[in-house]
C-alpha cells in the first residue's frame, strides 16, 4: 500500500508534539481519512497504538445488607407477638425440668367482731399487755394443722415470732407474742395486722389477718 507523505508527514509532527496516538488517528479520520491508511501510516511512523480499555462493568450492588435488615425486623416482631401472647396467658410454655404452679387465687377476707380474717384461720378474742400481747386463733378445718409463726405489723413496723402451736380440728389456741417492743405494742392498740404462717401436713400457706 502506498501512503501519502502528507499523511505520514503529519503524523510524525504531531508526534514529536506530544499527541498520543488515539487521538492523532481519531482526529485524521474525522477528517476523511481512510482508517486503513491512517493505521498504516501510523505504523510506518513507529507509533504503537493500544486497544482503547473495555469500560469495567460496574458490580450490582449488594442486597445483603437490605435482607439483614429485614431479617433482624422480622425476629423482632416474631419476639414482641410471642411475649404480648405469653404474657397474656395464650401459650403456655413448660421448660424440662421447671413445673410451674398456677397462682392460686386468694382467700376471701371474712369478718366477726375481733377482725377480718381470711379462712381457714378465724381471729377470735385478743389482748395487749406493756410487754407482750396473745392473739386467739380458730381452726375453721376439719383436720388438725399448726401454727408456726405469727407477723404483726402496723405500716411499716413489725415483729415475728417463731413457735409452732397445734390447733386440733374445729379447735381454738392461743399464741403469745412477746418479741416486739413495748413502743410498738403501743402503737397496736389502735389496730395492726398479722400474717399467720401455718403448716398442714406438708403443705405451708400463710393467711392474713386484719385487727381494728
Amino acid at each position: 500500500m502506498v501512503i501519502d507523505k502528507r499523511l505520514l508527514n503529519y503524523i510524525q509532527e504531531v508526534k514529536a508534539k506530544g499527541y498520543p496516538p488515539q487521538k492523532i488517528r481519531a482526529a485524521l479520520i474525522g477528517r476523511g481519512w481512510p482508517p486503513a491508511d491512517v493505521d498504516e501510516a501510523i505504523m510506518m511512523a513507529g507509533i504503537s497504538i493500544q486497544p482503547a480499555a473495555k469500560p469495567i462493568a460496574a458490580k450490582p450492588k449488594s442486597n445483603k445488607k437490605i435482607i439483614l435488615i429485614a431479617l433482624i425486623t422480622i425476629l423482632f416482631l416474631i419476639a414482641v407477638i410471642l411475649i404480648y401472647l405469653i404474657s397474656s396467658g395464650m401459650i403456655n410454655i413448660n421448660l424440662p425440668g421447671v413445673q410451674i404452679t398456677p397462682e392460686q387465687p386468694s382467700e376471701p377476707m371474712l369478718q366477726n367482731q375481733f377482725c377480718k380474717y381470711s379462712a381457714p384461720i378465724e381471729c377470735s378474742e385478743y389482748q395487749i399487755a406493756p410487754q407482750f400481747m396473745t392473739l386467739s386463733f380458730k381452726n375453721t378445718l376439719s383436720e388438725d394443722i399448726k401454727i408456726n409463726s405469727v407477723t404483726v405489723y402496723v405500716n411499716e413496723e413489725k415483729c415475728i415470732t417463731e413457735r409452732e402451736i397445734p390447733i386440733t380440728a374445729n379447735g381454738e389456741a392461743q399464741f403469745l407474742i412477746d418479741t416486739c417492743s413495748s413502743d410498738l405494742i403501743t402503737k397496736f392498740q389502735s389496730g395492726f395486722n398479722a400474717d399467720v404462717a401455718y403448716s398442714k401436713g406438708k403443705d405451708k400457706k400463710t393467711v392474713k389477718l386484719a385487727y381494728s
